[in-house]
């Protein structure tokens, strides 16, 4: 049965901000360049309860950052060298030890670049308020394959949807397997594949579909789709897909600003993201060739798929310059009203199809060095501007 997650619990997580007073003379915080007018402006309009509010956050943040590096330290046998630049990286930059450890910033200027984990739902708030306020297209995966079709964009059809207990059945499908997944959600979270006997109508599909995926929640069906040929090796028997992330430049076009494929690590799984126990591997935007990859929290790049020891390293992603075509097509021709998406595309033998939108795509994923195809300074002047575009009174604080 089909089971949602708990969009209750991510909303209220994503809540609060940190503000990351400095604590001394000079600028009143440590952030990343581009949002200098954004803390300007909400450290202005703050009364004297907030601020407080905001010192004392301070003050057990940089307490517990020494707590985190050494839980990092344990977990991951780092030897005390490590730890104590970690660490001390961390308080300098006012950010997770986390992030300083699996980010392994190549040089220290990247990191004033680098826009924290605890403030891209702030950022995200002005860039795609849709997410925010229940409106948001890419969120409903019905909604989004609704736009999709209307704009002539590649993407699985709809075979089924049950929407408040209520089954519609589109058409029959066309593979042995189908793919069904919750309406809402991120992750994989809730997604199955269902091998299909003989079905002789339609009605015995939608039986099909009640006894397997239940009404208890809301979902969408598909036919299942499988990875290209040339990836499936290290693929294993999920679906593989690109992640693409998008965000409107200086003209106001969809500028590409990270491309990176998912590939399982759990050969039991049928997605490719982090419900997968999945990893993320850099391509290279000029060639498309496939470079080093790193899950949830690792802190190592494996050049292999570490479920089957299959290389990937140096090899070129199949369809890849059809993937960023369309990603590039979605945003400014289907998506224009959202600022910065990661779109999830899927290349297979027959084409490139469009699976996913994401308006909260992960901005933290976007910057690890080993996935970014654009500089740090370059991802911070965009997100910048456009928060300038969405919210035109930041200038009077910049």
């Amino acid at each position: 049965m089909i089971k949602s997650h708990s969009r209750f619990w991510y909303f209220l997580k994503k809540s609060f901000l940190i503000f990351p007073r400095s604590g001394g003379g000079g600028t009143p915080f440590i952030a990343a360049e581009g949002l200098t007018a954004f803390y300007n402006r909400i450290y202005a309009e703050a009364g004297l309860l907030k601020r407080a509010y905001w010192r004392l956050l301070r003050f057990g943040f940089r307490r517990w950052i020494p707590i985190r590096a050494k839980q990092l330290a344990k977990k991951y046998r780092l030897p005390d060298d490590r730890r104590r630049e970690v660490e001390q990286l961390s308080l300098d930059r006012f950010m997770d030890p986390r992030d300083a450890l699996i980010n392994e910033f190549p040089q220290k200027p990247a990191v004033a670049h680098y826009i924290r984990r605890f403030e891209e739902a702030a950022v995200n708030r002005i860039l795609n308020p849709q997410y925010w306020d229940g409106t948001c297209e890419m969120d409903d995966k019905i909604a989004f394959a609704r736009r999709c079709e209307a704009h002539g964009l590649p993407h699985p059809p709809l075979l089924a949807t049950c929407v408040g207990g209520e089954i519609t059945v589109n058409a029959m499908p066309e593979t042995e397997e189908i793919f069904v997944k919750p309406l809402h959600g991120t992750g994989g979270i809730g997604a199955e594949a269902y091998p299909l006997a003989h079905l002789a109508g339609i009605d015995e599909f939608r039986a099909f579909l009640e006894k397997n995926a239940g009404t208890k929640d809301d979902w969408l069906a598909q036919d299942r789709l499988r990875t290209h040929p040339d990836l499936a090796d290290v693929a294993l028997n999920a679906l593989s897909t690109m992640r693409v992330y998008t965000i409107f430049d200086e003209d106001g076009k969809a500028e590409v600003v990270s491309t990176s494929v998912k590939l399982s690590t759990a050969a039991y799984s049928v997605v490719d993201n982090g419900a997968g126990v999945g990893i993320h591997v850099g391509v290279s935007l000029e060639t498309g060739i496939m470079g080093v990859g790193a899950g949830r929290g690792h802190i190592t790049a494996h050049s292999s798929n570490p479920a089957n020891g299959v290389h990937f390293e140096g090899r070129p992603m199949p369809r890849y310059r059809e993937i960023v075509d369309l990603a590039l097509r979605a945003h400014n021709e289907a998506f224009p009203d959202y600022v910065y998406a990661g779109f999830d595309l899927a290349p297979t033998a027959e084409g490139v199809f469009l699976i996913e939108g994401n308006a909260k795509a992960s901005m933290v994923a976007a910057q690890r060095p080993i996935l970014r195809t654009m500089s740090a300074e370059r991802f911070d002047k965009l997100v910048a501007l456009n928060m300038a575009r969405r919210d035109p009174d930041l200038a009077n604080y910049a």
